[in-house]
């Protein structure tokens, strides 16, 4: 394993690797690069390289202890401000933040402080809001024509951009699609306006506001916080190919003689618990909160979030 460092701190950073306590730091700063040769790689610089750290990478007790700290605290906010919380556990590994800006081919999002993976609020909103949206076309998807997705993406102009009246909904639906208000009942246009009040539009606040979900610490002093994965594209010339060498070289084409190129990446395992919360933005947000919390847990058991949710990562139970 080699550090690309400053030489200033090159000597420290290695005398004291194995006793840094934030896993954030450790891979985002400290970053360990393999250990092959120039020569073996063709006089390529080694890359970094995520196995340096191990398999299943387990919260130093230094780190773990803080993070006790920090999640009490947050835990007498929610008291204060109202909040409902709720835990669940993964029930397939989690990718959070994959394609985010890194030195390593793949990245996953750490709190700076505690070098703990969470889950942004905006994360866990989007989903939610989402999983709503899906499933209103779902309840239309047989009075229409066309695409189901095309469907969708009409009802969320209706939920983004309501009309100057927001109190006529029927005016709301006409003025994105004429076809969809004919379409809709009373019912499902007394969804279309829980959910804006819920999540908001484009000219005002939603009345929920979704936080940043983190793991319990209480698991954490005995199970590993990360746990390495792995993608193994067969046909990496294919991918990176530009549209004019597409089909002109033999090399570039999809076939039986590339070799597999593994790509390493970072995961939350199966079976850690996170909480999540939920608060009011105002005294008509109370009213959303179970309604709000219902779509949540819904979206996590049933979409998942994160990367790479339709191959089944990001589950919760």
């Amino acid at each position: 394993m080699r550090l690309f460092v400053p030489s200033y701190i090159e000597k420290i950073v290695k005398e004291h690797w194995n006793g840094v306590e934030n896993i954030s730091l450790k891979i985002e700063k400290f970053v360990p690069f393999g250990g092959d040769s120039p020569k073996k790689r063709g006089g390529e610089m080694p890359k970094p390289r995520y196995q340096s750290l191990g398999y299943r990478i387990l919260l130093p007790t230094g780190a773990l202890e803080k993070y006790q700290k920090y999640y009490k605290l947050r835990g007498k906010m929610w008291d204060e401000i109202n909040a409902q919380t709720f835990k669940l556990s993964t029930k397939s590994r989690l990718i959070i933040g994959l394609g985010n800006e890194s030195v390593y081919e793949t990245s996953i999002r750490l709190h700076r402080n505690y070098g703990i993976p969470y889950i942004p609020g905006s994360a866990l909103k989007g989903v939610a809001k989402h999983y709503a949206i899906l499933n209103l076309a779902d309840r239309l998807k047989d009075q229409f024509d066309g695409d189901f997705f095309e469907l969708a993406k009409r009802i969320q102009e209706a939920l983004e951009n309501p009309a100057k009246d927001e109190n006529n909904d029927k005016e709301v639906i006409k003025a994105i699609e004429e076809k969809l208000k004919e379409k809709i009942n009373d019912e499902l246009l007394k969804k279309m306006k829980v959910l804006r009040a819920i999540f908001g539009t484009q000219k005002r606040e939603g009345d929920i506001i979704f936080f940043d979900a983190f793991p319990t610490p209480n698991q954490l002093n005995r199970e590993p916080i990360l746990e390495l994965d792995i993608m193994n594209p067969h046909y990496q010339p294919y991918y990176s190919a530009s549209g004019e060498e597409l089909g002109k070289k033999v090399e570039t084409a999809p076939g039986d003689w590339h070799s597999p190129v593994p790509v390493f990446f970072l995961t939350v395992p199966a079976g850690i618990e996170f909480q999540f919360s939920i608060a009011p933005r105002n005294k008509e947000g109370v009213k959303l909160l179970t309604k709000a919390r219902e779509l949540l847990i819904s979206a996590l058991k049933d979409h998942g979030v994160g990367a790479k949710t339709s191959l089944g990562y990001g589950r919760f139970g």
